[in-house]
């Protein structure tokens, strides 16, 4: 029989399920803990995020580092590793539009795209107006630490 996260949990003594008090969270989510109040670690860090950390302090402190490296003469002054997908696109962007860097984005390509995956990679390129390194890798190399990854 194929054990699963929650048959572990329950013989750990997680019988009782238990929620937070602020939010639909239960004991049951892998890994989430609470307070003596039973609110969940995630409502410990939004009630951080939200109300105690001036963002616009930390924005000017980027802006102070970034500073430090910004070419003047056009030439990149940044990596981005970069993967195609929201995260990587969203720091590029701001980058480059936002804060007026020229990032250089570097991707190591998966073994094997999707088509929709190809196409975003594709279009952040073609439209989002950024400069890409992209490594062709040895298919040998790939496909064996792909394996080893997995096994």
């Amino acid at each position: 029989m194929i054990k699963t996260i929650l048959d572990t949990r329950f013989q750990e003594g997680d019988k009782e399920v238990i929620y937070c008090s602020q939010c639909v969270n239960s004991n049951q989510r892998p890994g989430l803990t609470f307070d003596e109040y039973r609110v969940c670690d995630a409502c410990q860090y939004a009630e951080i995020k939200h109300n105690h950390i001036s963002w616009e302090e930390r924005e000017q402190e980027l802006i102070k580092v970034l500073g430090n490296f910004r070419s003047t003469d056009g030439s990149f002054d940044v990596i981005v590793p970069s993967s195609g997908g929201k995260d990587s696109c969203f720091v590029a962007h701001q980058l480059k539009y936002k804060y007026g860097m020229h990032p250089l984005t570097c991707t190591w390509p998966p073994i094997l795209y999707t088509d929709y995956g190809y196409q975003n990679f594709k279009n952040w390129i073609e439209i989002g107006g950024l400069d890409n390194l992209t490594f062709n890798q040895n298919g040998k190399v790939m496909k064996l630490l792909t394996r080893l990854s997995i096994e």
